[in-house]
């Protein structure tokens, strides 16, 4: 304490940093480091659940449209053309027509591959996104409130049943 004579501000600071305060200092910077570090990672870990939600909501989404799409593709080949003229009851010339009674449109549709219908609904894509928002295991719902998120609130899928290209 070579200076500290000249100033009692100094001689203060020297005190508190080296004296019977020395705990108080010490807490006092690790609570500043803890504060300043905990904004940087909480908004890294909104970051990441956000991004996890999405991303399992938008795997969701893909597999409806491939599901869409393959049954789509089921229908422009010249076997599901057929099979759908034959469901509002048409012939191909030549042939007769026999309606067979006893038999569901589910286990028909089965049989004949298109149309098998078990494609989900729009209502149930958008349920089953929200059921992705909810299911987290208990260690994450310990940090979402240790950093206070709240979900992906606000965010909704939307469909205008338009390509991206469009």
């Amino acid at each position: 304490m070579r200076y500290a004579a000249d100033s009692k501000f100094i001689q203060a600071i020297y005190s508190f940093v080296t004296g019977p305060t020395r705990a108080l200092f010490y807490a006092l910077v690790i609570g500043a480091v803890a504060i300043g570090l905990y904004l940087p990672i909480r908004d890294f870990y909104v970051a990441y659940r956000t991004n996890d939600i999405l991303t399992r909501q938008v795997a969701v989404r893909d597999s409806y449209n491939s599901a869409l799409q393959d049954e789509v593709d089921g229908y422009l080949s010249q076997e599901g053309i057929e099979q759908s003229a034959r469901k509002l009851g048409m012939v191909l010339p030549g042939e007769t027509r026999i309606e067979v009674t006893g038999q569901d449109d589910a286990d028909a549709d089965k049989a004949s591959g298109v149309g098998s219908g078990n494609v989900m609904t729009s209502g149930e894509v958008s349920d089953a996104e929200q059921a992705v928002a909810q299911e987290t295991p208990w260690y994450l719902s310990v940090l979402d409130t240790l950093f206070f998120f709240d979900g992906v609130e606000g965010q909704t899928t939307s469909s205008t049943g338009e390509s991206a290209g469009e």
